[in-house]
């Protein structure tokens, strides 16, 4: 019966079977069979916890004792990291009417790229392609994208955008939702208040109106009476005249 010793090589990704080394059976590797001197059975490595480290390409060598070394093809092992979840955020405006840019980001992917692509639940109003920028932290990349945004219509109240991230090692993309409410409350609330200034204006101006009117209407009636005052005077004295009286610094024509 032909014995066999197996064996383990591995090479970086990059690299060939001449530049593999030897993969030592301690830490999370192993042999789904624990003897390497097998009659038959099962070579098979087994990899546990399995990290970014592990990726590449490893190859099965197994010493015949009658026939020599021979040598697998190698299998290829590619590790994926998920990204994060996304976040979104909107980047701080000093006037509402100026351009508004919504962030989008995600990190802690292996290998990259990751897509960030946008969504909109409600109408679609001017936007600039979507801008990214790419950073290492941890050793690992993370991705921003940046939706600069035009000010939106005046009627609308809120609106929600959705950012997806997509990557192999995703069954279906991540996604996280930003809905954005207009201040319509505030802009509603100067309305309201200039709305309140044109009534007092127009109060205090109908005021003094009818003022005017009331001052004007009291000389009249004032006058009345002083003629009548004259009139009776020169009644009863017998003194019927047509001819002008001064009362009180005014000048009256008796009839």
């Amino acid at each position: 019966m032909v014995k066999r010793a197996v064996s383990w090589t591995k090479s970086l990704p990059s690299q060939d079977f001449s530049s593999s080394q030897h993969v030592i059976m301690e830490s999370h590797f192993a042999f789904a069979f624990p003897d390497t001197l097998l009659h038959h059975g099962d070579g098979s490595l087994v990899i546990t916890n399995t990290s970014l480290e592990d990726a590449g390409t490893y190859f099965c060598k197994a010493m015949m004792w009658d026939k020599g070394e021979a040598r697998g093809n190698g299998t290829s092992l590619t590790v994926y990291v998920p990204p994060s979840q996304p976040t979104v955020f909107l980047q701080l405006v000093t006037q509402p009417e100026e351009e508004w840019t919504l962030v989008c980001r995600t990190g802690g992917f292996y290998p990259s790229p990751a897509k960030l692509t946008w969504h909109s639940n409600g109408p679609l109003f001017p936007a600039s392609p979507p801008q990214e920028e790419c950073e290492v932290k941890d050793g690992l990349p993370q991705v921003s994208s940046f939706l600069v945004l035009s000010p939106p219509p005046k009627t609308l109240e809120s609106i929600t955008f959705t950012c997806s991230v997509e990557h192999p090692s995703l069954s279906k993309p991540l996604q996280t939702n930003y809905t954005y409410y207009f201040p319509k409350k505030s802009f509603q609330f100067i309305e309201y208040l200039n709305i309140v200034k044109v009534f007092l204006v127009c109060a205090v101006t109908l005021t003094f109106f009818m003022k005017a009117i009331m001052e004007g209407c009291k000389e009249e009636e004032e006058e009345s009476v002083f003629r009548g005052e004259v009139q009776h005077f020169c009644i009863h004295h017998g003194k019927k005249t047509s001819s002008s009286a001064y009362i009180a610094g005014k000048e009256f024509s008796i009839p």
